[in-house]
């Protein structure tokens, strides 16, 4: 296998981010049915925690910690057998998680009993309602990856959060280049403390 491939992996800007998770709150599958919390909750594990949706069904109250400043979940994979903690403290997952906490649910039981084909069909109709185009479940932990290197998480560090057994899995989102409008403002800031840097010398 070609991991350093050319194609790259597919990312959510912000908007259609909070498109698809504003629709995920709301949605209902059928007429009567219950809103589709296990969804939201689903997409928040994979764009908050870079969880795959494989690790999705089977992450339990238990795996999830809420001391004080320390908030994580333990995550184990059952593709690469690795088991990583991922800090989840200053993300919205960390509210919705404490919900559910407050629900008294089973330990031992998953939160989303739900089959990862079922969440890839119901992510399908939540982002056809809230009008973003669907390129499969992984996409948002392609998110979350690229939402933390942007936010200069070196390499490494982030290998160990997505439980990639081989860095060169990792290396692919090196590649992710920022948006247009963010490399602008950043040579514009750039620039513009170049030349207060050096009005300030000439008037010495």
């Amino acid at each position: 296998m070609n991991i350093m491939s050319d194609k790259l992996p597919k990312w959510l800007p912000d908007k259609d981010c909070d498109s698809i998770l504003y629709v995920a709150q709301t949605f209902q599958a059928r007429e009567g049915s219950l809103q589709g919390n296990y969804a939201y909750l689903s997409m928040c594990l994979q764009l908050y925690a870079g969880l795959r949706i494989g690790e999705v069904v089977t992450l339990k109250p238990k795996d999830v910690y809420f001391t004080s400043g320390m908030e994580e979940i333990s995550v184990l994979s059952k593709k690469s057998n690795l088991e990583r903690v991922v800090p989840i403290y200053e993300t919205p997952l960390l509210p919705l998680l404490k919900y559910f906490q407050g629900e008294k649910l089973d330990p031992e039981k998953p939160y989303i009993q739900r089959s990862p084909k079922t969440l890839w069909a119901l992510y399908k109709r939540i982002y056809q309602k809230a009008k973003v185009e669907f390129s499969g479940t992984h996409e948002l932990r392609h998110t979350y990856s690229r939402n933390l290197l942007m936010n200069d998480v070196p390499i490494p560090l982030l290998s160990a959060l997505l439980g990639h057994k081989d860095l060169r899995s990792t290396l692919v989102y090196s590649r992710l280049l920022p948006e247009r409008d963010t490399i602008h403002r950043a040579l514009k800031q750039m620039n513009d403390q170049r030349s207060s840097r050096l009005n300030k010398e000439r008037s010495i």
